[in-house]
């Protein structure tokens, strides 16, 4: 059962069909077997952030931070090798998982924290090509990764995300020192974006908050 108000990233494997639903407000990420048969009241078979259905808090009632917690997490999105990326607003990181999936299963790879599964600091390292500040929405290409960070108001880009987690670019920004400006009339500048969608590998798509302001999306 999602928490009340805290559905945010939706994302589904195009392969298997599995459905991925981001509970934010219980740091945890819910997926039903087939988004096909999927039918009202249906009990999620996997949690992802929780060892069980019945813990809602970060990293696992604030213990600590490890491969297999989540706090606050944002955005989903699934690669063609059915791989999912989870944005995670509190820990300041992405975590890629690999299938299967189970309850209560390990990360993979981390992005944003130099490789370390047990930290969670804004812009460790600095606000390079390593760092993230509050990721939000998230989006795969055709093998792209792209990010919104939005501590920083970029989005950065992963051009092998399965081997690589260092980002090979920088969207609205001029390079990855560069934080973000809300300049009012520069449309290369972002501020209050909920989330990204990708077509291909080079051409991604912002939205705002409010998703009525459908005029305020920006292409890259």
């Amino acid at each position: 059962e999602l928490s009340d108000t805290g559905m945010r990233g939706v994302g589904v494997d195009r392969n298997s069909g599995r459905l991925f639903v981001v509970d934010y407000n219980s740091s945890r990420v819910l997926s039903w077997p087939d988004v096909a048969a999927f039918h009202n009241a249906q009990k999620a078979d996997v949690v992802i952030g929780q060892p069980d259905e019945f813990l809602g808090n970060c990293n696992e009632e604030q213990v600590n931070i490890t491969a297999s917690t989540l706090c606050q997490p944002y955005g989903v999105a699934v690669d063609s090798a059915g791989a999912l990326y989870v944005s995670e607003y509190g820990n300041h990181r992405v975590l890629r998982f690999v299938p299967p999936f189970t309850t209560g299963m390990a990360a993979s790879q981390v992005f944003g924290q130099g490789g370390s599964f047990t930290t969670g600091i804004a812009n460790k390292g600095g606000t390079g090509a390593l760092g993230l500040n509050r990721p939000r929405g998230i989006a795969v290409g055709a093998s792209t990764l792209f990010v919104y960070d939005a501590g920083n108001r970029r989005i950065l880009v992963y051009d092998n995300p399965a081997v690589d987690a260092a980002a090979d670019g920088a969207e609205a920004v001029a390079d990855f020192l560069q934080l973000g400006r809300d300049l009012a009339g520069d449309v290369g500048r972002l501020h209050a974006v909920d989330d990204v969608a990708a077509h291909g590998d080079r051409h991604v798509a912002v939205a705002p908050p409010d998703d009525r302001l459908l005029m305020g999306v920006l292409y890259f």
